[in-house]
């Protein structure tokens, strides 16, 4: 093999290794969920759905539901992404376990949720 063929089979490895590195890391654009997430508000006992929730946006009681003042107590996630639920109306406390894909949270009192 000559010196040409040696140096072109040697930097390979490398540039396979660069463009692996480039497709991990490259930055991924948020996107709105697919499918619906229907909540249950209390105390009037409303189940609304938000269809096709959008990337970063804080959904709350008095958005859902405009007029309450009350909380959700139950979830079910039947979007293809995880949301997490928050006990402030604003997103803004810790975050509980999300709820993944297909996932449904009864019993827990909480005042918002988003995307996670």
């Amino acid at each position: 093999m000559n010196r040409t063929s040696t140096s072109r089979w040697a930097k390979l490895p490398v540039v396979a290794g660069a463009a692996v590195l480039l497709a991990v890391s490259a930055p991924v654009t948020a996107w709105a969920a697919n499918g619906p997430v229907q909540v249950t508000v209390m105390p009037e006992g409303k189940h609304i759905t938000v269809n096709n929730p959008a990337d970063g946006h804080c959904y709350t009681v008095s958005e859902v539901l405009p007029g309450s003042t009350g909380y959700f107590r139950a979830l079910a996630n039947s979007t293809d992404k995880s949301f997490y639920v928050y006990g402030d109306s604003a997103c803004g406390s810790e975050a509980h376990t999300p709820i993944p894909a297909g996932g449904t949270l009864i019993g827990l009192d909480f005042r918002s949720f988003k995307l996670g």
